[in-house]
């Protein structure tokens, strides 16, 4: 595992732009990531408003835009509370309902594990992971409060 993370460390720094480093990213935590299926990084702009920068493919993007339209979900609560969160089941959780509700008929997704990106404290995004699997745990958990 050491050297897997090495190896990915090595590639990261050899990115040319922020684009093609958060690319490698997602891709890296599908590869590297059992039971991950797809990935992607959302960030904080400006004003405020959360976008989806990297993708695998379009399901996290269909999964982030439900998100931004029902303003709740694990990746919004991930950056605005400095929380990772580890959602087993989507289909059975209670926390954000209008959200877990459609990205399981819009998407299949049924597990989903969200955790705050940072840059000297200041909160950049999150990077969200994906799988249609259910994960052994019951129900959502904190992971790790920041």
């Amino acid at each position: 595992m050491a050297e897997t993370f090495a190896t990915i460390a090595r590639q990261l720094e050899a990115e040319s732009s922020p684009d093609a480093t958060q690319n490698r990213v997602t891709r890296a935590a599908v590869a590297t990531i059992a039971g991950c299926e797809h990935a992607a990084i959302s960030i904080v702009r400006r004003r405020g408003a959360v976008d989806t920068v990297a993708a695998t493919d379009d399901v996290p993007t269909v999964v982030d835009v439900i998100q931004y339209q029902t303003a709740e979900g694990p990746c919004l609560t991930a950056i605005y509370e400095h929380a990772t969160h580890l959602i087993d089941d989507l289909a059975t959780d209670r926390h954000w309902p209008a959200f877990s509700r459609r990205v399981v008929a819009e998407t299949g997704v049924r597990c989903m594990l969200s955790f705050r990106l940072f840059l000297r404290g200041d909160t950049l995004g999150a990077l969200n992971m994906y799988s249609s699997g259910v994960g052994r745990a019951r129900g959502r958990r904190d992971v790790r409060r920041a």
